[in-house]
């Protein structure tokens, strides 16, 4: 025990000499996350508002109350729209003025009203990613509550239609008769559309003061979301940028001379091991200082350490595995970074998971990323105990076991034994 404690303090203490890389990965996913929360969260927890280039190729009266629906004050984001011509909607895509493209074809309008099918196109800006989505989801929703009020009042429509195409001015009777048409189908689906389900109201200030959403509070809250993902993604850097030892002081031959030493060289492989995971713990414990901080509800102390301390073992496996099949520190510092990335867009932490493709999503479970954010995000924003982050904490732990137990065979193959691989 003596000699794998000696080396765990002196590669503690070579790394607390040179602490500038350590400090970099901490302050990025803060940093991050703040931006992003103060980008998002607002003062009072309000989005700027989103830019949409209209292009109304119909002109017709469903088309004019599309328009209008995009200004709602109900809406619960705020999009600021402009009504341009094609070749103009694309030159501010082009230059990232608009975050998306809603075009309503020619004859919108009347393929509607004579209840065939249509459809609204929308072009997303390829350099954003949250806007764009928010206005093709609202471009849905608008598109089936249109396609469920043409089915439910598909009669009245027909007579307006008609009405409207005579070029005549309507009859009391044929009001009165439409008014009756109207009242009753709405009067049919009643029971399920009246009163609606989910009511969207506009708290009084004091209100949302209360809540925990008033100005301050929305940017911590959004920054917490953005947190844990970021956070992961940054560990795992941490541990590939620690691991990264075993090469340099291989090539500066000190190495060589641990070996030799009576220290004995399983000893130092482990005490390398484990002053990786000690480093991640420390990182994770300086961030969750933050958490407590931005967090407004309670966190359940025994499964944030306990999903730390598998995620730090999980971290330091995959670093060690990753160095323990290259001999250049180079090579193995540009693919380990590569694979970071790539499980960190499929695993959620650049983007989040509801926004991803299904077939992303189906393969997200098969990174360290997905269990390790998803641990931490269902702790801090849904309140979740032992028993919810159980399964998290058990796969990175038996992940971070098996692969810390390869990479201590390969090193000890490599570098104890003498052999090549």
């Amino acid at each position: 025990m003596r000699p794998f404690l000696l080396v765990l303090a002196k590669d503690l203490l070579r790394k607390l000499r040179s602490p500038l890389a350590s400090i970099a990965f901490l302050l990025f996913p803060i940093i991050f996350s703040l931006l992003i929360g103060v980008t998002f969260g607002g003062r009072g927890g309000k989005m700027a508002p989103i830019q949409v280039a209209l292009v109304d190729e119909d002109g017709g009266l469903v088309a004019r109350l599309l328009r209008s629906s995009f200004t709602q004050d109900r809406m619960p984001q705020q999009f600021d729209l402009r009504l341009v011509e094609a070749a103009e909607a694309e030159r501010l895509v082009e230059k990232n003025k608009v975050s998306a493209i809603v075009r309503i074809p020619p004859g919108f309008s009347d393929s509607l009203l004579d209840a065939r099918p249509t459809r609204l196109e929308v072009v997303k800006n390829p350099a954003q990613s949250i806007y764009p989505q928010i206005v093709e989801q609202v471009v849905k929703v608008l598109g089936r509550l249109g396609g469920s009020a043409v089915r439910i009042l598909e009669e009245p429509l027909r007579e307006i239609r008609g009405s409207v195409d005579s070029g005549s001015l309507p009859s009391d009777a044929f009001v009165s008769r439409t008014s009756l048409l109207i009242s009753h189908r709405m009067t049919a689906v009643g029971r399920y559309a009246f009163p609606p389900a989910v009511r969207i109201e506009k708290p009084a200030s004091g209100e949302a003061g209360e809540a925990g959403e008033g100005d301050g509070v929305a940017p911590f809250r959004v920054a917490l979301y953005i947190l844990p993902g970021m956070a992961i993604f940054s560990l795992l850097m941490l541990a590939l940028s620690s691991m990264a030892d075993f090469q340099r002081e291989a090539q500066a031959g000190t190495l060589a001379r641990q070996f030799a030493s009576p220290v004995g060289g399983g000893s130092v492989v482990l005490g390398k091991l484990a002053a990786t995971w000690v480093l991640s713990l420390a990182s994770i414990a300086i961030l969750s200082v933050l958490v407590m901080i931005w967090s407004d509800g309670p966190i359940g102390f025994a499964a944030f350490i306990l999903l730390s301390i598998a995620f730090a073992l999980a971290a330091t496996g995959f670093a060690a595995v990753l160095y323990s099949l290259f001999r250049s520190e180079r090579a193995a510092g540009a693919f380990g970074s590569i694979l970071v990335i790539v499980m960190s867009m499929v695993g959620g932490s650049f983007v989040p998971l509801e926004m991803l493709p299904d077939f992303i999503r189906s393969i997200a479970p098969a990174t360290l990323i997905y269990w390790g954010a998803e641990g931490y995000r269902n702790l801090l924003l849904e309140g979740a105990g032992l028993r919810v982050v159980g399964p998290n904490i058990l796969v990175l732990a038996a992940v971070g076991m098996i692969l810390s137990a390869i990479a201590v065979l390969r090193f000890q193959r490599r570098y104890v034994r003498g052999r090549g691989d």
